[in-house]
């Protein structure tokens, strides 16, 4: 499986995005990896949970609201082209049906992230620039609908 990361690093810095307060999830922030581009620009460096509007490697704009370590969002500057859906998988699951799903995923080039929600484990997906999203929506219905997982578009950075 393909699975994409950042490990934290003396460039990485967070940046907290305020989310809706009446939100499934009931978290009222997320915070991503960023890196340092320059003045108050930064570039995501992994794909959000919950964050609406931006996916990995976009262009965002950050600014220091303390002496704390951490960034307010202020903004997207500039959209990589890539898009980020999110899978909360279905329990139980059938393992060997969602490792087929991925499968096809990560052959269309997609990466996730994992991290549990509700005690739900959930798939922050990137879906690269230079695949093709409809080809990875269709496979994502295809999930919905066999009830291995439920999906939500977080971001679609591809042009249509």
């Amino acid at each position: 499986m393909s699975i994409h990361t950042p490990y934290p690093s003396e460039k990485l810095v967070r940046v907290a995005i305020p989310l809706e307060s009446n939100a499934w999830h009931g978290s009222s922030v997320e915070t991503i990896w960023a890196n340092h581009i320059d003045g108050s620009l930064y570039r995501v460096e992994n794909s959000p949970y919950f964050a609406f509007g931006l996916s990995y490697r976009d262009v965002i704009e950050a600014e220091k609201i303390d002496e704390g370590q951490i960034l307010q969002f202020a903004g997207v500057r500039q959209h990589s082209g890539a898009s980020t859906y999110r899978l909360l998988i279905n329990l139980p699951f059938d393992d060997n049906h969602l490792v087929k799903l991925w499968d096809q995923l990560q052959i269309l080039g997609c990466a996730y992230e994992e991290s549990l929600v509700l005690e739900l484990p959930m798939w922050a997906v990137d879906v690269p620039p230079e695949t093709d999203v409809r080809r990875v929506y269709s496979v994502l219905q295809q999930g919905e609908g066999s009830r291995v997982w439920e999906f939500e578009e977080g971001h679609c950075g591809h042009i249509l």
